[in-house]
């Protein structure tokens, strides 16, 4: 059950759960929340008012968190601030989870051992929640995988025929406020709510994304950044005036991440073009050998195996400052800014990072690590790209990143 706000989520769940308990024999519900404490007034509450609503006789205690219907089913409650609570659970015939996205997926694993053995009624776990994450392993692993037995059942606000007209309202009026929550919580939408703490906090999908084309009349701009792992990568652009179009990403996972295959990959997309190329991407390319190929260093690499486009670099001579670059390429995102970028709406990597980068207590980038289950190799999983984005931003428009640094107040044409 995903969709917006006052969808009637949670009340319809409630609903079927009372009806369940009270038309079937054997049940022993498991209702949980990441919080325990949000329990009370939330789920509790709510299967409460629908079992009174419907006038079935139950008791209930507060301490634990526990309804018993007259005819021996019983619906339970639990937080997994410690999942040690539920291991010693038994008999579970089936679950709710409340705003599931709370959940890690090694709570939801440890929930699904929960229900097991021969039941009279069939067994199913129940999911409520708001997308506000489109990275979410509820999207990715369960979703997106067309898992066996799944039924996804979308509502928005406009399902729900007891709402007010003040509340629709708010709703309605979301988009002006945020339009990211308007995404999620109106439309009820995959999105990526804004908690502040984004790097690149002007970018707006809907206004800085597009569909982008490759014009075989102009340069390719063309920049690197040489990291391995997650993949080593390069993102493609072509520029209109002051406006910067992204056009393609290339990212190659091991054993192609190198930048050889890189080159060759681009050589691949753009086998005619004859108009022009420039290099732009980490000054540290510049003197450091890659990591897994031998003889000079990735720029050396670069202007070899890219020979017949006869390409011309523009390297800078260190890395612009993280902070500053960053509040320039915000400005960038800014729809009254002289300097504008488009991002292909196909580039789903470069736009994770523009959404999930997040920033550090000096202004830089707080680069989170992860570690590859498989290999066992740790590495940054967001920042490549946009570092990329970076070093040609800063460089291509070198003009309006020096008035930029030199004013500290916002873009002016140059």
């Amino acid at each position: 059950m995903l969709g917006g706000a006052g969808a009637g989520k949670s009340f319809a769940v409630a609903q079927k759960i009372a009806i369940r308990s009270n038309t079937e024999v054997g049940h022993k519900f498991l209702v949980v929340r990441k919080i325990d404490r949000t329990i009370k007034d939330s789920v509790f509450a709510e299967l409460l008012r629908v079992l009174n609503l419907m006038d079935v006789k139950f008791v209930h205690t507060v301490s634990p968190k526990k309804i018993t219907l007259a005819n021996g089913n019983e619906i339970i409650f639990y937080g997994l601030d410690d999942p040690e609570k539920i291991k010693s659970i038994s008999g579970i015939t089936s679950v709710w989870v409340e705003e599931a996205t709370e959940l890690n997926y090694q709570d939801f694993a440890q929930l699904t051992l929960r229900v097991r053995g021969e039941t009279q009624n069939y067994k199913q776990f129940i999911l409520s929640f708001n997308p506000i994450d489109e990275l979410h392993w509820l999207k990715t692993d369960i979703i997106d995988k067309q898992i066996e037995g799944l039924e996804i059942i979308h509502t928005t606000y406009k399902n729900n025929y007891f709402l007010d007209a003040e509340y629709i309202s708010m709703l309605e009026n979301q988009n002006k406020l945020n339009e990211t929550m308007y995404r999620v919580y109106t439309l009820g939408e995959w999105g990526k709510v804004a908690t502040g703490a984004e790097y690149f906090k002007l970018f707006r999908q809907s206004k800085n994304t597009g569909i982008t084309t490759y014009n075989p009349d102009k340069p390719l701009l063309i920049s690197f950044d040489f990291n391995v792992n997650p993949y080593v990568s390069c993102s493609v652009w072509q520029v209109s005036g002051t406006h910067a179009y992204m056009l393609e990403e290339v990212t190659l996972k091991s054993p192609r991440n190198t930048t050889r295959a890189a080159c060759k990959e681009l050589l691949d997309m753009y086998p005619n073009h004859q108009t022009g190329v420039f290099i732009f991407g980490d000054p540290a390319g510049k003197a450091r050998d890659t990591r897994t190929e031998s003889g000079g260093n990735d720029y050396s690499i670069i202007q070899r195996e890219l020979a017949e486009w006869r390409p011309q670099f523009k390297i800078q001579n260190k890395a612009p400052s993280l902070n500053m670059s960053g509040q320039f390429i915000n400005e960038c995102f800014a729809m009254d800014s002289p300097v504008k970028i488009t991002i292909g709406s196909h580039c789903k990597l470069m736009i994770q990072d523009l959404l999930y980068l997040k920033e550090d207590a000096e202004g830089g980038t707080l680069k989170e690590k992860v570690k590859d289950t498989a290999t066992g190799i740790t590495y940054e999983k967001y920042g490549h790209l946009s570092d990329g984005l970076r070093y040609f931003i800063t460089s291509a428009f070198a003009d309006q990143y020096k008035l930029f640094l030199s004013s500290g107040k916002k873009l002016k044409r140059v």
